[in-house]
């Protein structure tokens, strides 16, 4: 279970994900500790399932006589925590309890104990009391034991080396790419917010709504916001593209409607007369279309009293969009490079 982090946290978990995957690949410090610091990354990305599941990695699992909660052992799951083994031809699942700290205590001690068990006895001879006989240390049971309880702990200790490895450098990626993502995003929006209000003088009060709905929490404001989407393109359709009262003929012969309310036909018509290349202009009026279509059966369905509840994922996407579409069609209108071009 997890909720989007704020960019802020997103920095600082890349940073602390770079970090963490040093400490693993370097054996810069013990497991116990890469996990206490692969909580913290869990909670700083809000995925508080691994954040719990890595504070039972660095403290042990929580479980009492009866055994674990029905969330414990889902956590087990989840992190890869189980075994198996067989009783009167009967296979049964377990649950490994012991902390990451545990094991590596147990590595240390045996490999003291396999030490001793190999270095040699000094004893008085039965058979001559003045005589003294050398036998090997330990036997060799004791010493089969002690090597293959190490190697068990070894591999469990390998195991969960492997799983916050895999985890970590999972989300460093993720986190990488979504930086990128934000910083091209940075760029357009640094582009609409310093070119839009030369054509609309009201662009950063408009703006400011939409992102201030945005950064509530009631689903009524996101939807505010994508409205206040579909408020602006036709602004803009009205500022680039004023309507007229004949419709334009297609090439193939269909006729379009450029009328007050058709302003995504006139932002095509836009497009297709300012691009210096067919390809960006085919490209802008299919996102215009895919756009417009969207903006307007979330207003219809709000007009209609629809009870369809916008979700707040689908409502950034709906503002991302049209801010890569007024950055598309600013470019056109102040001969900007566009974005895409032949």
């Amino acid at each position: 279970m997890s909720t989007a982090p704020t960019p802020p946290a997103l920095r600082d978990a890349l940073a602390l994900a770079e970090v963490i995957l040093e400490d693993i690949e370097l054996g810069r410090t013990t497991l116990s500790a890469v996990m206490l610091k692969s909580s913290r990354l869990a909670r700083l990305l809000n995925d508080f399932d691994h954040q719990r599941i890595f504070e039972m990695e660095a403290g042990g699992v929580p479980s009492s006589p009866s055994g674990v909660s029905r969330d414990v052992w889902r956590l087990i799951e989840l992190a890869g925590r189980t075994y198996q083994e067989k009783a009167k031809e009967v296979l049964n699942t377990y649950g490994y309890t012991k902390s990451v700290e545990e094991i590596e205590q147990e590595l240390a001690i045996g490999r003291v104990r396999m030490e001793a068990a190999q270095d040699r006895n000094i004893a008085i001879s039965s058979a001559n009391p003045t005589q003294y006989v050398i036998t090997p240390g330990g036997n060799a049971q004791e010493r089969n034991a002690l090597h293959k309880a190490h190697l068990q702990s070894t591999k469990w200790l390998a195991s969960r080396r492997s799983f916050v490895h895999s985890y970590v450098q999972r989300r460093f990626h993720e986190l990488r790419f979504s930086q990128l993502a934000a910083d091209i995003f940075s760029s357009v929006r640094s582009n609409v917010d310093a070119h839009l209000g030369e054509v609309l003088s009201d662009a950063p009060e408009r703006l400011s709504s939409i992102e201030q709905n945005l950064a509530t929490a009631r689903p009524e404001d996101w939807s505010n916001a994508v409205h206040s989407c579909r408020r602006l393109l036709q602004s803009l359709a009205d500022a680039l593209f004023p309507a007229q009262a004949e419709p334009r003929v297609l090439p193939d012969g269909k006729k379009i409607k450029l009328g007050r309310d058709n302003h995504i036909n006139r932002l095509m018509c836009f497009a297709q007369d300012a691009a210096v290349s067919n390809t960006y202009a085919s490209v802008v009026v299919g996102e215009l279309q895919f756009l417009g279509q969207r903006l307007d059966a979330i207003y219809e369905a709000t007009n209609k009293g629809s009870h369809t509840t916008l979700r707040l994922e689908e409502a950034r996407r709906y503002v991302l969009h049209t801010y890569l579409l007024v950055a598309d069609l600013l470019s056109l209108k102040s001969d900007l490079k566009p974005l895409t071009a032949d």
